[in-house]
């Protein structure tokens, strides 16, 4: 129990102590008041254990946000990709949308689906202005949980991940298609002030496609690997029911690296940007 909650009971106590010596309280009155302090003591290590922060003077604490509910969050990405071996540079920023919905218990345990749709393209002028394309599709199923430590406060999520690789330019096609494989994740927030929190978060799988395209040439077993990382602000509100509402504004880069990735041979690609975003945590 932090020192300023003892003292506080502990004040308490000495002051109904000498409260009942000078009014001549019965035996009887002093033990109800003592089990009141108690049961008062008892509910201030509930609330710590249960992870009460305070910042600036409002409660930030895994008790009071977490409660039986729906989660959503709605991201606008605005994404560049970048080959390794820069053989496609003349892509530019395109907006792409990701979309999660999910259920949260009492306890912090939940479930959630998020799903990511990307298409970019250009075209190319070194290839007589022949259109080179990336389309990409990623869906998450997971099981999500909440923790507290210290003063960050965070999620894990794990589950499984639906993704579709396509690649294609002047008669050259690179695909993985319909892979699957792990996910795991982490986010974490750190309140700076009563409403701002610093938010990082951090996801990677490892792929498994039975079919794929080399180079335009069908190929079986296929693997490679997706990597993401977050880092930005949450501006958040306390939702009436339980919960906060957020906006938030963050970088984001992927890496997608292995198999068929780029132009077949070993060559990777990463896609790097920015987000915004607004949605609903219990």
């Amino acid at each position: 129990m932090p020192l300023l909650n003892r003292c506080f009971v502990m004040g308490a106590f000495v002051l109904l102590t000498t409260q009942a010596a000078l009014a001549q309280v019965t035996p009887e009155q002093f033990a109800a008041l003592s089990q009141r302090l108690a049961d008062a003591e008892r509910r201030l290590a509930v609330q710590e254990q249960q992870g009460t922060r305070v910042v600036n003077h409002e409660p930030y604490c895994f008790a009071c946000d977490t409660v039986a509910g729906y989660t959503f969050n709605a991201e606008m990405l605005f994404l560049k990709p970048y080959h390794s071996e820069g053989e496609s540079p003349n892509f530019e920023l395109h907006p792409a949308s990701r979309l999660s919905f999910g259920w949260t218990n009492d306890n912090g345990l939940g479930i959630r689906a998020r799903w990511l749709d990307y298409h970019n393209h250009h075209n190319d002028p070194a290839l007589l202005n022949f259109t080179t394309a990336v389309d990409l599709t990623v869906v998450d199923l997971e099981v999500t949980d909440k923790f507290d430590i210290g003063h960050w406060l965070g999620q894990f999520s794990a589950g499984l991940r639906y993704a579709d690789y396509l690649e294609f330019s002047f008669f050259d096609l690179d695909g993985m298609f319909d892979s699957w494989g792990p996910v795991l994740g982490v986010e974490v927030a750190r309140p700076l002030t009563d409403q701002w929190d610093l938010l990082v978060s951090a996801r990677d799988s490892l792929q498994y496609a039975p079919k794929g395209a080399d180079q335009g040439a069908l190929i079986n077993d296929v693997t490679f690997n997706i990597a993401e990382v977050q880092l930005g602000v949450q501006y958040r509100r306390r939702a009436k029911n339980g919960g906060y509402w957020f906006a938030r504004g963050a970088f984001e880069a992927q890496y997608w690296s292995g198999g068929v990735i780029g132009d077949g041979d070993t060559e990777d690609m990463g896609l790097v940007g920015g987000l915004f975003a607004v949605g609903l945590n219990r």
